[in-house]
């Protein structure tokens, strides 16, 4: 089970009547360097593929324009990032570049949150959370997705380890 962020740059000076239009968040190694900046020590994999590692757990990093970016702005950012005259926007692919950096968190690095609020503010990006398709809040309000998202996993951890004790017996 993960915890998993998405930052984005929407573009309201291009997005449209029907379409919000995100731009390119810069090339992979400059993307690299910005995440480095706040995530000190990540590993990159590949180009597009990193990992960052602390005491409390593993956090996968991914550069992305793929399309299941944009399936998850359609559901859940169209309906939070407005037009100048409220409307709703859907999303639709950039021209070139990375238009996301996703985070797949594992662990209890409640921290992490905060770090990737900073990232986005430090760089003029959105940042979503992913279980809900919504903008990540300012302030204490951060961590109260990933608070959630961890008594969940919790509870279902338990739930598995008291029903693998009731199949042992």
């Amino acid at each position: 089970m993960s915890w998993d962020a998405t930052l984005i740059r929407p573009n309201m000076n291009r997005s449209t009547e029907h379409v919000l239009a995100l731009d390119p968040l810069g090339d992979p190694d400059d993307l690299h360097a910005r995440i480095a900046a706040v995530f000190a020590g990540a590993e990159w994999l590949s180009r597009t593929e990193g990992l960052w590692e602390s005491a409390t757990g593993l956090t996968e990093i991914s550069l992305t324009s793929a399309a299941p970016v944009l399936d998850t702005l359609r559901e859940g950012v169209a309906g939070t990032l407005r037009a100048p005259d409220d409307r709703d926007l859907p999303a639709t692919p950039p021209t070139d570049g990375p238009v996301a950096v996703h985070f797949c968190v594992r662990g209890n690095n409640l921290d992490i949150v905060t770090s990737i609020r900073t990232l986005a503010r430090k760089n003029g990006w959105v940042a979503i959370d992913d279980q809900t398709g919504q903008a990540l809040p300012e302030g204490a309000d951060v961590l109260d997705s990933f608070a959630a998202w961890a008594e969940a996993r919790d509870l279902a951890f338990a739930r598995i380890e008291r029903d693998f004790h009731r199949a042992e017996h």
